[in-house]
This record gives C-alpha cells, structure tokens and sequence, in this order.
C-alpha cells in the first residue's frame, strides 16, 4: 500500500504488509516519506508562516522495483493505493504493474484512515485463505462503505496550499470555523465547516 495508510508499525509487520514511499517537497527540500520526514515533522512545518507542502509520487520505475521486491517474497502482489483523484499515485502503480502479470493495483478511492481500513481488510481476507479475485471484489464493496473526512484544524494551511481563496480563510479566522473536507467518489469535497 501507499506510506500515508496511517497504519502502526506493528500491525504492518505482523502482516508483512509493505508501503511504498512518496516524497514530500518543502521550502527546505525533498524529503522521502517514511524514511526522511514523518507525519509530526511535517505538522509541525505546516503550522509555521513559511509552511508550505507539496507531495510527489515515486516514479514508475521506483514502483517497478518495489513491486519486484514483493514479489521475491508472495506469488501474487494487490497494491492497495490512495484514491486516484487526490494524486497520481494510482496511476503511477497502474503503469508499473503493467510489467508484472501477477500485481493487481485497487484504487481505495480514500486517504489516510480510510485507505488504513482498506489495507486492513485485505490482510484479513489474505490471513483467511481468499483468493487475489475475491480479495478484489470485497474491497469495491467496502470502499464504497466508508467515508473519509478530516476537520483541518486552521484554514492557514488550505488556503497557502491554494484549496481555498483568502475571503474563506478571513471568514474561519474571524468565526473560529474549522474546514471539514470528505472524500467522495476518489476526491476530495468541501463538507463544511466546524466551531470552537
């Protein structure tokens, strides 16, 4: 699965679940995921005056290796990746499991918890004996069965970010209101907003 699963080390592990990285770019450079930057880390950067962030798929070929990698250890690989319309990373492991007969790439259509959840229910499905295809289809059912949402805690960050205009961010600002954003369909909506 992708690095933002949100998924604890130990359940990762205990299922021998691998994450593939994406990169993060700052003012202060490019940092690999996982390995260079943790969620914290970037929190803490994003709630500064210059904190500003962008995220970059790896490329195809970093994919390729990873899903080779995987498959030294498993017959058969499921990629199970953040919703294709938030970033490119979809389409990145589409293409590079395109040279592989035996790595079947799931859009979660979430983010974060959501795509956590996806995960987990694909480990217990494999811990259970399913096979690639019935392990497939319960996933399209399930994602359709959650919903994904995330109050941002200022609207500093979203507008600097260009999701939202400077008459919104004024608007959160002066009312103490708080975005609520939801993943609808692999993409993201405005859902409203929250006080206190």
């Amino acid at each position: 699965t992708d690095c933002v699963c949100d998924l604890p080390k130990e359940f990762l592990d205990h299922y021998d679940i691998r994450t593939m990285y994406c990169y993060v770019h700052t003012d202060k450079g490019r940092f690999c995921d996982i390995n260079e930057i943790t969620s914290d880390n970037l929190l803490e950067y994003l709630a500064t005056e210059e904190g500003k962030a962008k995220s970059q798929t790896a490329s195809v070929e970093e994919f390729e290796t990873f899903f080779s990698n995987a498959l030294g250890v498993g017959e058969k690989v499921i990629h199970v990746t953040t919703a294709q319309k938030v970033g490119n990373g979809y389409k990145v492991a589409m293409a590079a499991a395109q040279g592989f007969d035996n790595v079947i790439v799931v859009d979660s259509g979430h983010l974060s918890s959501g795509l956590g959840l996806m995960v987990m229910r694909a480990a217990h499905l494999v811990s259970r004996g399913l096979t690639v295809d019935e392990i497939v289809k319960d996933l399209e059912v399930m994602k359709n069965k959650i919903a994904t949402s995330f109050i941002v805690p200022s609207a500093e960050s979203l507008y600097r970010n260009g999701k939202i205009s400077n008459n919104v961010k004024r608007i959160c600002e002066v009312f103490n209101l708080h975005p609520v954003i939801y993943l609808k369909k692999s993409k993201f909506s405005f859902a409203g907003v929250k006080c206190g």
